[in-house]
């Protein structure tokens, strides 16, 4: 006979078992042994027997005890994985939530002291933590606590006070004592509450706040605005119960205004800097110099310093405003557009270097770049220069690009000299000799020097350096002299390629065309006589 679907809900654990996680009563069956290990087998209503580690007994159990135990998984075979500890753990926690709706205090011992509380053993000998900013605890010392929370994970948080006696609500003013702070947060205590408050230190004032001990002290009474209460603690504002004076003087000003601000504190990324009291502002590195900064912040400003400066933009969101130093100076690009153009040649000051181009200091406050490959027209020549480059020194630089919407100036030294190549080709021709020596090897050529064109990119191809095709290239180590003809030039590689094969089969024509016009010379003679 089928059963209906109500009778299968309500005999669920029959059919399929008990749920994982749950807490059921079985009965001791049988002690036995399974991957060398001694365990017990439990009889739990299902139809399979679950199993139990005996390790997992404070003491050992007889067959036939009845024992509280907790599912932990099944076994592919459909046995039951059981845990008595388990059970022992979840029981205890329920005990503990009763104990926590029924606000009854439970006596702990301290085991260790950790950054923001202490780990603690509860009366099941369970483990707990206790947030807590006192500094007068110690292990083994035993307090009177209050569950507070207990997690779904099972971890367990107590308290020095109730958990029932939340008597704020978001938005209430309160009178607090502040008990402890560190770099970024304020501990208090709500006067009249029980519940701990806590307030980050950019809720402190509407002033930019580096650490709370600048503003405030142990033991000082406070108000504060309750931002959020969570359990037993509060998430308080100081600066939510003050007028924000921000608002109000920023509603005096207009982007594009000159104002002079007090500076305040200088910063790796900028300098920080009171307009009026309570409002302040930031010029960024970037706003500070047209060019690149030399030398430190430090060097330069000093706290309390009074300067000009520009305002750039205002989020009232974020009650954040941009200011500018460089703003209000001439444009040193401009007075750069004014005098060079491309092409020109100008004294320039090295201000920086880096692997591949280096920064050139063209005009007082604008740089221009660089790059390695416009120091020579060649590697070899463009390595030897680069290296030489020192930061200070003063070399002639040609400008060959303006880029006046993105403020950049490409710079070169090779193109102050004419083009070698051109130079080279203009005056080499096609199936001439010329004399040369080996540079260096690659993988099919070796590079060669023009005594007549040192600067021209030369090359033999390795099966045109000799008519004799079982020839060793080692016959022509780097250094060697040589003469080669001319036999091919390539505009776009800006190279010219030679040939000594050629030259060679050049001599053997001239020899045997020699040969032959003094065969005909003899024959003629011979004729005669």
């Amino acid at each position: 006979m089928s059963l209906k679907f109500e009778d299968l809900i309500k005999n669920r654990e029959k059919v399929f078992g008990p749920k994982v996680g749950s807490i059921v009563k079985g009965v001791i069956t049988e002690k036995t042994s399974r991957k060398k290990q001694d365990c017990f087998l439990v009889d739990v209503g299902f139809k399979s027997e679950g199993v139990i580690l005996a390790s997992d007994f404070d003491t050992l159990p007889k067959c036939g005890d009845e024992v509280d135990v907790q599912v932990v998984s099944y076994n592919p075979d459909g046995s039951l994985v059981l845990s008595y500890s388990g059970a022992k753990r979840e029981m205890y926690l329920q005990k503990l939530r009763e104990e926590m709706e029924n606000e009854k205090s439970i006596e702990i011992e301290i085991s260790a002291v950790v950054p923001g509380g202490c780990k603690v053993i509860l009366p099941g000998g369970i483990l707990a933590f206790l947030p807590t900013d006192k500094t007068d605890l110690e292990v083994g010392q035993k307090l009177e606590v209050y569950i507070s929370r207990i997690f779904s994970s099972g971890n367990i948080h107590v308290s020095f006070q109730k958990t029932s006696k939340l008597v704020i609500k978001v938005g209430d003013i309160v009178d607090c004592i502040v008990k402890n702070f560190n770099d970024f947060f304020v501990f208090v205590e709500i006067i009249g509450s029980d519940l701990e408050g806590i307030i980050h230190c950019h809720d402190i004032s509407w002033k930019r706040v580096s650490c709370p001990s600048g503003l405030l002290t142990i033991d000082q009474v406070v108000k504060a605005k309750v931002l959020s209460v969570d359990c037993n603690r509060a998430v308080l504002g100081i600066k939510q119960t003050l007028k924000n004076n921000w608002v109000e003087y920023i509603k005096k000003l207009n982007v594009n205004d000159n104002v002079k601000v007090k500076i305040i504190e200088i910063r790796s990324y900028g300098l920080l800097v009171e307009i009026s009291p309570n409002v302040e502002g930031l010029v960024h590195t970037s706003e500070i110099s047209w060019g690149t900064l030399n030398d430190s912040l430090e060097n330069v400003f000093s706290i309390g310093q009074m300067i000009d400066v520009l305002i750039q933009n205002i989020d009232m969101s974020k009650n954040r405003i941009s200011l500018s130093i460089k703003a209000l100076l001439p444009n040193p690009f401009e007075i750069f557009l004014s005098k060079y153009k491309e092409g020109d040649i100008i004294e320039g000051k090295i201000v920086g270097k880096s692997v591949t181009y280096a920064f050139v200091e063209v005009v007082p406050g604008v740089d221009g770049i660089l790059y390695f490959e416009e120091l020579g027209w060649n590697v070899e020549e463009s390595r030897t220069k680069f290296s030489a480059l020192v930061v200070g020194a003063k070399i002639p630089v040609k400008v060959i690009r303006v880029r006046a919407e993105e403020g950049r100036i490409m710079l070169s030294i090779k193109q102050i000299e004419e083009d070698p190549f051109n130079v080279a080709v203009n005056e080499m021709k096609l199936g001439n000799h010329y004399a040369c020596s080996v540079s260096h090897y690659l993988d099919d050529f070796i590079a060669v020097r023009l005594n007549d064109f040192p600067k021209c990119n030369a090359f033999i191809k390795k099966n045109d350096l000799s008519r004799d095709k079982y020839f060793s290239p080692s016959l022509f180590p780097a250094g060697r002299s040589l003469s080669a003809k001319l036999i091919r030039v390539n505009r776009e590689k800006r190279s010219v390629y030679l040939s000594v094969k050629a030259l060679e089969n050049d001599e053997v024509r001239k020899s045997m065309e020699e040969y032959t016009t003094v065969g005909r010379s003899n024959m003629s003679d011979f004729i005669k006589e």
